[in-house]
């Protein structure tokens, strides 16, 4: 579906879910994320091919960060375009390892929570552009303006589109999470508070004329005009302050016996959480994100 003229977005299968890859289709040939490699055959070659492109001549992918549903169409696309690949400067490292990186995250907290695998079949690479906050890509007829927005991942960018004032934010702006989390994810508590920040300062700049989410996260379809993008950030905030209390009653509550388990469910109940999140594990890197801030003295899982 086209958003904004040039940029398209195709909604690829995850779960119960959708994972976002955007196309921006005008003088050069751009993809945001990658997905799945079934993703690229399936439906992202077939759909620039709709709009009368080669999928041979794209020019530049760019991954908003390091994570499988959103890396996972990057070796297809580098044995068959001319792309090169462009990430945040800490994205480097974990992708030149991202099966090692992505089951870190799941086996974290093993054996309190079972570990689901990732199965291998993300190929190591290195990336040709090294992306920093505030730098500008040049894409002849606009410019993406990046902005590192950490907290869900260390490596998280956001992207300003000049022409459109589309503002892709990936993963950086969790909401109140999907049902494959059950909660808002992010690993680090300040970092996160920090893309926040970063993205309402953007907002406030002016010329964002739509937030482009990688997900459909609560309470978003994943596309937000302009007026509703501040009362979504404010959101997000709210959402945190919420979880950092219902955590600091538990503590206080369980000062000398506290249990992560009990911990992550009391947030997930409180939070309006009715079924098993999809990956449970992932709720427990945001409540040890705030029980670490809480209570810094104890271990609360083995350190990424």
């Amino acid at each position: 579906m086209e958003i904004a003229r040039g940029i398209h977005l195709i909604k690829c299968p995850l779960d119960s879910l959708w994972t976002g890859v955007f196309v921006l289709a005008r003088e050069k040939l751009v993809i945001i994320d990658t997905a799945f490699d079934c993703s690229i055959t399936d439906l992202v070659y077939p759909y620039i091919k709709k709009l009368g492109r080669d999928p041979a001549d794209i020019d530049l992918v760019i991954n908003t960060h390091i994570h499988g549903d959103h890396i996972g169409g990057n070796a297809r696309l580098k044995r068959e375009t001319r792309a090169r690949f462009a990430a945040h400067r800490l994205a480097r490292e974990r992708l030149a390892n991202p099966y090692f990186h992505l089951n870190k995250i799941r086996s974290r907290f093993s054996p309190l929570v079972p570990f689901q695998e990732i199965k291998s079949g993300l190929t190591p690479q290195e990336i040709d552009v090294d992306l920093e906050h505030g730098q500008e890509i040049d894409l002849g007829d606009s410019k993406l303006r990046v902005l590192h927005t950490p907290g869900h991942a260390a490596e998280g960018i956001c992207l300003h589109d000049s022409a459109s004032g589309v503002l892709f934010t990936g993963d950086a702006l969790q909401g109140r999470g999907t049902m494959s989390t059950g909660v808002a994810l992010y690993f680090d508590y300040d970092d996160y508070l920090l893309a926040l920040k970063r993205a309402e300062a953007a907002l406030a700049q002016g010329g964002v004329g739509m937030i482009a989410a990688s997900h459909p996260f609560d309470p978003i379809s994943g596309l937000l005009p302009a007026k509703e993008c501040a009362g979504y950030i404010e959101l997000c905030r709210d959402t945190v302050a919420r979880y950092d209390q219902i955590l600091r009653e538990y503590m206080a509550e369980h000062e000398d016996t506290p249990d992560l388990r009990e911990a992550v469910r009391r947030l997930l109940q409180q939070a309006g959480i009715t079924r098993t999140p999809g990956v449970p594990v992932l709720a427990y890197h945001t409540a040890a994100a705030h029980l670490g801030k809480i209570a810094p003295s104890i271990k609360w899982g083995e350190p990424l």
